[in-house]
């Protein structure tokens, strides 16, 4: 029953889910094919040769990872669109329990999210690589044992955490209309800074826990670059701590459980 509401819920959304990959593929393809002719030789006075920028397009790549701030919008909608065309009763007359409906819901709007990051992550690689090779040929960068997959790493720790709060946002939201009639909006604004606050306030006591969760290793990339001639780049790095994922999933979850709490007690069958 709780895999049928989720294909539901997937087939609500296939529209703007449709919208959303496609975009996305669209910007890492004109990322990517930007590539080769990011840059052109030109002659210059003092040297005879020079490099101009001919196509910044590539920067399109990363354009993509913000969707993640649309997802939370899409999880309130659904909850409101369900309440205003009184297709809420039939859901809750299904033998599932009323934390099933909520999760599936909540499934439907990761997974979109997690197709573009993959999806995004793949055209940063790859314009990343891209850049990376035309930086080495032109003595910039030498040896540089940050990848794309170092990048990718990174990036999936810091998206998934904007993900798991948000989405965590959103859900008590949806939980708090239920809950209160009066002033939404104010209650709305104020979960958010409440949620906020305690992820900022708590966040550096996280880190600092032990890291059961392990580390990352990250070649340093700054000490890759060379700006006035060619220089190694097998510096020491960085080690990332997972903590900081762990931390955000946890926020995500307890303020996410407000909301499944409130959905299933003041949703009216």
């Amino acid at each position: 029953m709780w895999t049928a509401l989720y294909v539901k819920e997937l087939k609500e959304h296939r529209s703007l889910i449709m919208v959303l990959l496609g975009l996305t593929v669209c910007l890492e393809v004109i990322a990517v094919s930007s590539i080769d002719g990011l840059f052109s030789s030109s002659p210059s006075a003092d040297s005879g040769a020079g490099v101009s920028v001919s196509s910044p397009h590539f920067l399109w790549a990363i354009m993509p990872y913000g969707i993640v701030l649309l997802l939370p919008f899409i999880l309130i909608h659904s909850f409101s669109q369900e309440t205003k065309g009184n297709t809420h009763f039939l859901l809750l007359s299904l033998p599932v329990s009323r934390a099933a409906i909520f999760s599936a819901k909540l499934a439907a709007v990761i997974t979109p999210g997690v197709a573009v990051f993959a999806l995004t992550t793949i055209g940063v690689a790859i314009v990343f690589e891209g850049l990376k090779e035309i930086a080495s040929e032109m003595g910039f960068i030498r040896d540089s044992q940050f990848s794309g997959t170092d990048l990718g790493v990174l990036t999936g720790m810091l998206y998934s955490s904007v993900l798991a709060v948000t989405l965590g946002i959103a859900s008590g939201i949806c939980g708090l209309r239920l809950a209160l009639r009066r002033l939404p909006g104010l209650a709305t604004i104020a979960f958010s800074i409440f949620v906020l606050y305690v992820y900022f306030s708590f966040l550096g006591e996280a880190l600092a826990l032990p890291k059961v969760f392990g580390t990352y290793e990250v070649p340093s990339l700054v000490e890759a670059i060379s700006y006035g001639g060619v220089i190694d780049g097998n510096g020491s790095g960085s080690e990332v701590n997972f903590m900081f994922v762990a931390y955000s999933i946890f926020t995500g979850l307890w303020a996410t459980g407000i909301g499944m709490w409130l959905f299933e007690k003041k949703m009216e069958a």
